[in-house]
């Protein structure tokens, strides 16, 4: 079965709700909290650091008060961060300057539809006082009467909201709720004086216990990641792909023993690159960094950093080491200590930095976590998508190969139709996973491919109705543009048998097709429940056309019916996701609220999951590659909408 693995691709979100923002609001006191760069959210061009925490005290700790009557306030207090344009000789701290200090009415306004907030009162800002709507202020008089932010995420604690400022410039500013302490989120905020530690969190501090256990990279876009300041990935961050290219290197582990001793367990290949003197490819690993030297970890409590002890020890890429990157692994330092971003139950997050301005980021999941058995992942000691294991008999209804439906193997057979070739054969991406392959010769006719039946139909394991039709397929191919239909037949009646209209294969990748029997081919039967329903064996269908000319190969797995995780598709007539395809920007509306929203790549890898309470959400997916999605939305009522849409 193939195995799903947590993906978490740090997606911003934005949702109306406007009860959330009622209160009062800080910049957020963490490294990235301000930040500027040529597109939304970038930061490429310049992101506070954790030490402008202190050199800025007075500008941490401004207020911004949105109050539940629509009145908006800047409560500055007697210093706040003043810059030149502001007629200081030097930045720095200094008597706030009028209009920017809070000295004018203002109002605030939350726009559900765009998910924008607008400062209306000369002088009203959030973050940085020069910004507003198309460029930065060079003198205060000349202060806008109103400006709007996009807000980007918004949770019961945090805010984030971006403004465009020039025609490649965008701030981003990250602002915590005050009086919502999070004693146990890995982070030190609200009033905490350490990570998950002092102020209302009393003596819930974060401990070297936190760390006991094995680790290893977690299998996620930006795992590591390498940017000109802390927690910018903006020169290199590994893409989805590396996770299986680079497999051997998401399976090292990173022991962290009780007794404080620590090993790098990495088997018999690692990732190694040119300066190890390999090919930048998986190989025996080589020494000192092969774990074959003793080691120990300690956790600095007061600095939020881990230290290993130990040449050869390290986490993350080998080659990382304070102030520089090695190019000799006889150079390899006898220490290396690595900054604590966050740490929870499951993801610990590293920044190390490697030249002045250079800084390498690593995030890691721990290992042998209790599986939560309804997050819709395979996790602890699941067998299963939430299923197996302690999770019992839990389970979500995912059909793979050999074919399960409902959780009941399939007793069924695969024949070829059209002189194709089928056969079991290990997954082109996963040696751990089994597929169908199906080669479709030169010799074979237009219509050509691979036929899963069994003696009686699915019966019940396809319960084909007239309100559900859809089935799902994941599709490899070497080849872009092979047209593949769906057909379903009744074997006693043919004539009864119904074909969907065509989808295409990317070319090297996995993707989950779609077929949905309300979209019937030209010129094939329509779908009729009463004849399929029971009796129904499964066509895939490859090749329609010309197009298919000469010898073309598929792979395909994961057969599902209702959803691509089995799940129910309930009326949809209130809901709506637009646009799609999507570039930049993807919409969610419902007429009823909106609880949770899961995407899953063409792998069937769960690569977001969140949270809401919402009737729109707005997710922006300009960093998603170019493909199809499935993503799920839960409404509350337990009604569940899910869609595919295309990544342009």
């Amino acid at each position: 079965m193939k195995k799903i693995t947590l993906l978490i691709f740090l997606l911003s979100i934005s949702f109306g709700n406007s009860q959330t923002l009622d209160g009062t609001w800080k910049m957020s006191p963490q490294a990235g909290a301000f930040a500027v760069g040529p597109t939304q959210g970038s930061g490429a061009y310049y992101s506070n650091d954790a030490a402008s925490i202190t050199t800025r005290a007075c500008f941490f700790d401004d207020l911004y008060v949105f109050n539940a009557n629509g009145t908006f306030n800047n409560v500055l207090g007697s210093q706040t961060w003043l810059e030149t344009w502001q007629g200081v000789a030097a930045d720095g701290c200094g008597t706030p300057v009028a209009p920017h200090n809070g000295s004018n009415a203002a109002t605030w306004t939350y726009n559900t539809s765009a998910s924008t907030i607008t400062l209306s009162g000369v002088g009203a800002f959030l973050g940085l006082a020069k910004d507003y709507n198309g460029g930065e202020l060079t003198n205060p008089a000349n202060a806008p009467a109103s400006i709007t932010y996009k807000v980007t995420s918004l949770t019961n604690s945090l805010l984030t909201v971006d403004i465009q400022v020039g025609a490649a410039l965008w701030w981003r500013f990250i602002l915590l709720k005050q009086g919502v302490p999070t004693c146990n989120d890995g982070i030190q905020n609200g009033d905490e004086t350490g990570i998950d530690c002092g102020g209302s969190c009393s003596n819930v501090c974060l401990t070297s216990d936190s760390f006991n256990g094995t680790w290893k990279m977690k299998p996620q876009v930006a795992a590591f990641a390498v940017g000109p300041a802390q927690g910018d990935g903006s020169y290199y961050a590994n893409d989805l792909a590396s996770v299986t290219t680079r497999a051997c290197f998401f399976d090292d582990d990173y022991v962290f023993n009780a007794n404080g001793t620590f090993n790098n367990v990495l088997g018999s290949d690692s990732w190694i690159e040119g300066w190890q003197g390999g090919p930048d490819a998986c190989a025996a690993p080589v020494a000192p960094h092969n774990g074959s030297n003793a080691a120990t970890w300690t956790y600095n409590s007061a600095a939020n950093t881990i230290t290993l002890n130990g040449v050869g020890a390290y986490l993350g890429l080998a080659k990382a080491y304070n102030g520089g990157e090695l190019t000799n692994p006889a150079n390899a330092p006898a220490s290396i200590t690595y900054k604590v971003t966050s740490v929870t139950s499951t993801t610990l997050t590293l920044d190390i930095q490697v030249g002045p301005s250079l800084w390498w980021r690593f995030v890691l999941a721990k290992q042998g976590i209790a599986p939560t058995c309804n997050d819709g992942i395979q996790n602890g000691d699941e067998t299963g998508i939430d299923c197996g294991g302690s999770c019992s008999n839990v389970c979500l209804s995912q059909i793979n190969l050999p074919v399960t439906f409902e959780g009941n193997t399939v007793n069924y057979t695969v024949t070829d139709f059209g002189n194709c070739v089928s056969e079991k054969v290990v997954d082109p991406t996963n040696a751990s996973n089994t597929v169908i392959k199906t080669i479709k010769p030169t010799s074979a006719p237009l219509w050509g491919g691979t036929t899963i039946s069994t003696p009686s139909g699915f019966s019940s394991a396809i319960p084909f109705t007239d309100s559900n039709r859809k089935m799902y397929v994941s599709v490899w191919s070497p080849d872009a543009g092979i047209p593949v239909r769906l057909k379903v037949e009744d074997p006693l009646d043919p004539s009864h048998s119904c074909e969907t209209q065509t989808n295409t294969t990317v070319a090297n990748g996995w993707q989950t097709m779609e077929f949905d029997f309300n979209n019937q081919a030209s010129g094939t039967a329509a779908f009729n429940s009463a004849y399929i329903y029971k009796k129904a064996s499964i066509f895939f269908n490859f090749g329609t056309d010309g197009a298919t000319a000469g010898e073309k190969t598929y792979y395909f797995d994961n057969v599902n019916y209702g959803s691509p995780l089995g799940v129910n598709d309930f009326q949809t007539n209130n809901f709506k996701m637009y646009p799609n395809p999507a570039t930049n920007i993807l919409t969610l509306s419902s007429k009823n609220m909106i609880e949770k929203v899961t995407i899953y790549n063409a792998l069937g890898q769960l690569i977001y999951k969140q949270d809401y309470s919402s009737n729109e959400v707005t997710i922006s997916v300009s960093n998603l590659s170019k493909g199809i999605y499935v993503i799920t939305s839960q409404i509350i009522g337990n009604e569940i909408v899910t869609k595919q849409f295309v990544k342009k």
